[in-house]
């Protein structure tokens, strides 16, 4: 059926370029882009790779937020099978308070974090679904204050050695590789389809649907044909 989305930016610059400025790497992690995308795209998507098992290591792109509001970071991330020993984490923070979310790639689940050593947990929530055979779509919608020098966006494809860590601290030791495709920081508590941008965001229009009605009305029966 007919799925009609309202307005949105996608405020995340680069949004699929990891490797670029404004994204830096934090710790040791690689991003090779190897990998066919949601989009169905041969070598869109990206693996990322943390090799330290000193540090948790990470993609990261600030964000400035000047307005007190809900919104919402997504990502693609690669679907696999069988027992894993590392999961992806995704994270949001600003100097004082987090959001943060581990995700199991083999069933689509997100557990949101509810205490993070050092930091104030902000009213969080996650979500994943399935894009298709090869692809999640996850969502941290989280309650930002006002902070123009925080909310950096962390993606971890290592951070955690369980598939529901939700509290205490990342773990460092975890190594490993996870794919990861498009992300998005949108106002509001959902995502909508993704928007890809390079270097400024980037605003979708409203979807509208209309239809003339002039002559499409049967006077006897009063439908429309």
């Amino acid at each position: 059926g007919y799925v009609p989305w309202e307005a949105r930016t996608n405020l995340w610059v680069q949004s699929n370029a990891p490797n670029t400025a404004p994204w830096i790497g934090v710790g040791i992690i690689s991003a090779t882009q190897d990998l066919t995308g949601p989009d169905g795209v041969a070598n869109s998507a990206w693996t990322m790779n943390d090799t330290s098992a000193a540090t948790s290591s990470a993609k990261q792109i600030n964000g400035e937020i000047l307005t007190a509001a809900t919104y919402t970071d997504s990502y693609f991330i690669k679907k696999t099978t069988g027992v894993q020993d590392h999961y992806p984490v995704i994270l949001a923070n600003s100097p004082t308070r987090l959001a943060a979310a581990t995700i199991d790639t083999t069933n689509g689940v997100a557990t949101i974090w509810t205490a993070y050593t050092g930091l104030t947990i902000t009213t969080s929530s996650a979500r994943c679904y399935s894009h298709n055979a090869n692809w999640w779509r996850v969502e941290l919608t989280f309650l930002a204050d006002a902070d123009a020098s925080g909310w950096a966006k962390y993606w971890l494809p290592a951070g955690s050695l369980t598939a529901n860590k939700s509290s205490g601290v990342l773990d460092a030791s975890a190594t490993g590789a996870h794919g990861f495709y498009g992300g998005m920081r949108e106002l509001g508590s959902f995502s909508t389809p993704y928007q890809p941008t390079t270097t400024v965001a980037v605003a979708r229009n409203k979807d509208e649907f209309s239809e003339t009605t002039s002559g499409a009305i049967l006077a006897a029966g009063g439908t429309i044909s």
